[in-house]
């Protein structure tokens, strides 16, 4: 037999060629690897359920437009002014410090959407004075959907309420008699929006809030700094701070978010961020009012139970008139001969 050495030599050569080139693509395999291990992809997109502020800001955002054209009719535009956001506690707690960045974006996007509306529905005017915001931390007690599941409250996810009027799900609390708002889980069709009553979600345990108002402007300027300018959130902690002493002598502090504020004492039921409720029975229901004019930068108080300011005596405001007196920073306000509070303005 005879064979072509140098023929063999070439085919031995091929062979050799081969299994170096499964030997190097085989190392480079196993060093793409153990590169993966150790090195952090940095432009990775977050994790699918993942709660970000760009979440909020479309759900937000859609289910705006959803209930604008479905509420819009002849040259009216209606739309939301109050949204309540629902999130699962885990998802609170993360977003909450982030959220007085986020809604002047929302409320300048809405501008946008309403501006290029107007073509369509020229009446515009809204249906309250401001735009009001309640993101709450709540647990679920018994809610579940028609197939078993859970439908409200998702780790993960929100669940958006959206109503014409201010509405404050967790005080049970509303500026009008049977307000009716449609409900949003996230990422649902909002065309698929159902409208719900308060019973829909009462077996909901909530544990915390923020809330947050915006003065509406009806020039719909899309600048932020304007939209924080006309919001309680000018300054976080409230225009004005009360501090009174308890009966276990701590200091309790209460920022005055709102245009006009109650005290009250202990007996009242109602649970809204304007009431300040004293730990002391001798103090009536709204014993006391106060207001904020910020067209005029200035406070005043009305006294409906005996009060003193700085030592004197309030005129009581009865049958209906009210008679209001101007507050000064620092005051002392001395009610029923029983407790005191300490009125401060913020700086803005």
């Amino acid at each position: 037999m005879f064979y072509d050495l140098k023929k063999l030599r070439i085919n031995n050569n091929k062979n050799m060629d081969i299994s170096f080139e499964k030997i190097k693509r085989k190392m480079a395999e196993i060093g793409r690897r153990i590169l993966a291990i150790f090195i952090v992809d940095s432009v990775a997109s977050p994790p699918k359920n993942k709660l970000t502020n760009k979440v909020l800001f479309r759900e937000l955002t859609e289910h705006f437009t959803c209930q604008l054209e479905e509420l819009s009719v002849g040259e009216r535009m209606l739309y939301p002014m109050a949204f309540n956001v629902l999130m699962h506690p885990e998802d609170y707690e993360p977003r909450k410090e982030s959220l007085p960045f986020v809604l002047p974006e929302v409320v300048s996007e809405f501008y946008r959407i309403i501006n290029r509306q107007k073509v369509t529905y020229p009446n515009f005017n809204p249906t309250a004075k401001y735009w009001f915001f309640q993101f709450s931390s709540c647990k679920l007690k018994e809610v579940k959907g028609k197939d078993g599941e859970n439908r409200i409250i998702e780790r993960g996810k929100i669940t958006t309420t959206a109503s014409l009027t201010t509405f404050d799900i967790s005080t049970n609390t509303t500026i009008s008699t049977n307000t009716r708002f449609s409900l949003k889980p996230q990422n649902s069709d909002p065309s698929g929006n159902i409208n719900v009553n308060l019973d829909a979600i009462r077996n909901l345990d909530f544990v915390g809030n923020s809330a947050f108002t915006f003065s509406f402007d009806k020039n719909l300027k899309t600048d932020t700094k304007n939209i924080i300018t006309n919001s309680d959130m000018a300054n976080l902690k409230g225009w004005a701070t009360l501090t009174y002493y308890s009966s276990g002598a701590n200091k309790i502090h209460y920022d005055m978010k709102d245009y006009l504020i109650h005290i009250s004492g202990c007996k009242d039921t109602r649970n809204t961020r304007s009431i300040l409720k004293l730990e002391n029975d001798q103090i009536s229901d709204s014993h006391v009012q106060i207001r904020y004019l910020p067209a005029d930068n200035k406070f005043q108080i009305a006294a409906f139970q005996k009060t003193r300011l700085n030592g004197k005596l309030l005129e009581l405001s009865e049958g209906g008139s009210i008679k209001w007196c101007d507050l000064a920073n620092k005051s002392q306000i001395f009610m029923n001969d029983a407790i005191a509070v300490e009125f401060k303005i913020n700086e803005m």
